[in-house]
């Protein structure tokens, strides 16, 4: 997604706002595909404050993916944010500004798409989960214990603990 920001540049207008869909299929991060079920929603605006430029737009997306406890495939909306100050591609920037800077022009033009993708990456979940009450897999039979109970009987015993098991008996 590319935005043309020279009426901002020369002082024309004050704010750019957009409200675009990007289609992107899908993303992977270490290994982990994560698929995106609709076109990703942009709606926000880059506006001076100043001297500077800001970007503050919202990001929405609908993800498939499996669950890292059961297995099971599920779907999430999810809604993120886009914050930072842009930054012309040829300026001379230190160190300490580059933590600072999210987005970076070139030619009074803003390719987002990077920072979209980054975005939406951040505000994934570490650990993929169906719903947080999710009781997983059965370790023995396999079924899925949020669907049904399984008859397996839970025989492990912690070595630091089998004495005491056998004074039991």
């Amino acid at each position: 997604m590319k935005v043309d920001i020279s009426k901002l540049l020369d002082g024309t207008v004050e704010v750019i706002n957009f409200c675009k869909n990007v289609d992107i299929p899908s993303l992977t991060v270490k290994g982990r595909e994560i698929e995106l079920l609709a076109p990703v929603n942009i709606d926000g605006g880059i506006y001076r404050a100043d001297e500077d430029l800001f970007i503050n737009a919202t990001i929405t997306y609908t993800y498939k993916e499996n669950c890292a406890r059961c297995l099971a495939e599920f779907s999430n909306k999810v809604s993120t944010v886009l914050l930072g100050r842009l930054v012309e591609q040829d300026n001379n920037v230190s160190e300490e500004e580059i933590d600072e800077i999210l987005v970076v022009y070139k030619e009074s033009i803003v390719d987002l798409q990077e920072f979209i993708n980054s975005a939406i990456l951040l505000s994934l979940p570490m650990k993929a989960l169906c719903n947080e009450a999710c009781k997983g897999l059965c370790p023995k039979c396999g079924q899925n214990l949020n669907l049904q109970k399984c008859n397996c009987e839970d025989d492990f015993i912690d070595p630091r603990f089998a004495k005491l098991k056998e004074l039991l008996d």
